[in-house]
């Protein structure tokens, strides 16, 4: 069962990031379309988040395994930006988002990253580091710091309020349109329980993020998005959100 895990969280990490690369073609091609540029960056910011992760399971030292979480915390801290942007932008047809009010969305995502490349100096985000075996991983357990909660709710806020902007607008339109908005509540609602799942320790799986994964498992459902409603191709909704 250890083994076949490895190899299953292995296989899973690395369809995630061909998932990501293959979002991000698609996106970059309808860049033009509304939310397609956000959905460009949630994908490059999904990938940077499991490419850390990926390479901290496949290494076997504290130090290497640290960096690499720290990596992959450059992309878990921008997906929820990402994805609210990618949420505002789509709803409203495109209409012009404020740069200072994207400015504003970015402060605290990169005041985070900034505190966990220092964790070391103040341990706000996290201590005592150590490696221990869960299931067939080597892994680092820690005890988190307040700053990390903070992160957790600030992260958790920006994904619901994304998915709420979609709700509000979920039965304007004829059925395709509705089926865009399941398509995108499913992208948005699936990592995040997940992540709920793993932060707060409810199933006995070993102590391995899949929330990347379920990210790719999103990256799917809005790549046949793209590809069979023309998710970017048509604007769904009657009436922009006020932003």
């Amino acid at each position: 069962m250890s083994q076949s895990y490895l190899v299953f969280y292995y296989l899973a990490m690395t369809i995630s990031l061909l998932t990501c690369l293959t979002v991000v073609v698609l996106s970059w091609k309808n860049r033009e379309a509304p939310g397609a540029r956000a959905m460009l960056g949630l994908a490059v910011a999904t990938f940077i988040w499991g490419f850390g992760f990926i390479f901290e399971a496949a290494s076997s030292s504290l130090s290497q395994q640290i960096l690499f979480n720290n990596i992959g915390y450059i992309g878990s801290m921008s997906v929820p930006v990402t994805w609210l942007l990618f949420a505002i932008l789509y709803t409203t047809a495109g209409k012009p988002f404020a740069n200072w009010k994207k400015v504003l969305l970015s402060v605290f995502p990169v005041f985070i990253i900034i505190m966990v490349w220092s964790n070391d100096a103040h341990q706000l985000m996290w201590s005592n580091e150590h490696q221990v075996a869960s299931g067939p991983f080597l892994v680092v357990a820690k005890t988190y710091g307040p700053l990390f909660w903070i992160a957790v709710v600030h992260n958790y806020t920006l994904v619901i309020s994304g998915a709420i902007i979609l709700i509000r607008q979920l039965f304007i339109g004829v059925p395709l349109y509705r089926k865009q908005a399941f398509i995108l509540l499913f992208a948005a609602c699936l990592p995040l329980v997940w992540n709920a799942i793993y932060v707060f320790d409810l199933l006995s799986l070993p102590r391995k993020d899949l929330t990347p994964v379920m990210f790719a498992i999103s990256g799917i459902a809005i790549t046949l998005g793209l590809m069979r409603f023309k998710l970017f191709k048509t604007i769904p909704f009657a009436y922009p959100i006020a932003v």
